[in-house]
């Protein structure tokens, strides 16, 4: 004899086997958190993070000025001051020497400085982080005697129609290598 199923009632649902199954209940609390999982492995390095190069140089001239140049990250100074005359012992005056219209040439990546005298001009030379050497000059103008408030000045410009050459940095070559005697 064969008997039908009766349908189900309208809310229930019918899977093939099942008489019937109920509405679906609320959802239930969230469960206790789990235990926490095994250390994971130690990932690459990541890239080394740009060196920044401070440096700092100076002289003394027979105790009459005083000259100084700065490296700082991308900015190279130079700055004079007078120990004798009437500001003595103040403040340098400084001149910034990584203008590129004042003074073209400057390398992005100078990373230490130095300052030498010669006569009435200065000379100031960097490294790059290359090993690379750039040098530029300023004239030293001396204070005045007769005017008791002209300190010491430095001229760090190429003027146009003179012959001097205060300003640009210059390429000197050929640079020092590992190979050559300390």
């Amino acid at each position: 004899m064969n008997q039908e199923r009766p349908n189900p009632p309208d809310e229930c649902d019918v899977r093939p086997g099942d008489e019937c199954k109920s509405k679906r209940g609320d959802k239930g609390p969230t469960g206790d958190k789990g235990p926490t999982g095994d250390k994971g492995p130690i990932g690459d390095s990541g890239p080394a993070g740009e060196a920044a190069c401070f440096d700092t140089a100076s002289l003394i001239e027979q105790g009459s000025r005083s000259f100084k140049a700065v490296l700082t990250p991308g900015q190279t100074w130079v700055g004079v001051r007078d120990l004798q005359g009437p500001s003595s012992h103040t403040s340098f005056s400084w001149h910034n020497l990584t203008d590129p219209t004042a003074h073209p040439g400057y390398p992005d990546n100078a990373c230490s400085v130095t300052i030498s005298q010669q006569t009435d001009s200065v000379a100031i030379d960097v490294v790059t982080t290359d090993g690379e050497v750039f040098e530029t000059w300023c004239r030293v103008i001396n204070a005045d005697p007769a005017d008791p408030t002209r300190d010491f000045e430095l001229d760090c410009v190429t003027h146009p129609g003179t012959a001097n050459v205060y300003g640009p940095w210059v390429h000197k070559l050929p640079n020092p290598t590992v190979t050559d005697p300390p």
